[in-house]
């Protein structure tokens, strides 16, 4: 069988080496993909900022808004959209959530055992407030986000959204110029993020 497969590739033009050796290449990739932990964490980030985007049309990760005391805040996403813009901030939480506007502490569920953890809509509402000092003619909304397959079984907040909610989303088209004060708010920003 040996020397039956070594005459066979003997016989190969340059053109189909090169496509085996692609063949291979790639099976090798996908193979290390599936079981690499760092690009699978990779894949996952891809996935949720395609999610985020489809809130708007634009978006800025990672975002540093000054705090209005010298420091500055750190936001996950702020997002132009249709409505303005949006911050978002990622939240990972998975299981199941008890919140409410006015809890102090919220509830994780992950089997048999319970997490409490702060209220994050005040941080959430400091981080929209610091976006609308930076650009007071442009409406800015805040989102909570949830990732990992949270649910909510006694409802939610308006601001809190999971990851699935948000793949429902279709991103609006807008004419460039439609709106100079969001364009201009969006690429004070920008400039404030580079």
């Amino acid at each position: 069988m040996w020397d039956e497969l070594t005459e066979w590739a003997s016989t190969l033009a340059p053109e189909k080496w090169m496509v085996l050796g692609a063949a291979a290449a790639i099976a090798l990739a996908a193979t290390l993909f599936i079981s690499s932990p760092a690009l699978r964490r990779m894949a996952r980030r891809w996935q949720l900022r395609k999610r985020v985007r489809s809130l708007g049309d634009e978006l800025i990760e990672n975002a540093h808004i000054p705090d209005g005391m010298g420091g500055s805040l750190r936001i996950d996403y702020l997002v132009r959209g249709e409505q303005g813009i949006t911050v978002v901030t990622l939240r990972h939480y998975p299981g199941v959530i008890f919140a409410a506007e006015n809890m102090e502490l919220w509830v994780q569920m992950l089997g048999t055992g319970s997490h409490k953890f702060p209220n994050p809509l005040p941080g959430l509402r400091v981080q929209v407030a610091a976006v609308r000092a930076l650009i007071p003619d442009v409406p800015v909304q805040g989102v909570l986000l949830f990732t990992h397959g949270s649910e909510f079984p006694k409802g939610k907040p308006a601001e809190v959204m999971t990851l699935e909610e948000l793949g429902g989303h279709r991103r609006a088209r807008r004419e460039p110029g439609s709106w100079p004060e969001l364009e201009h708010g969006w690429e004070r920003l920008r400039l404030q993020n580079h």
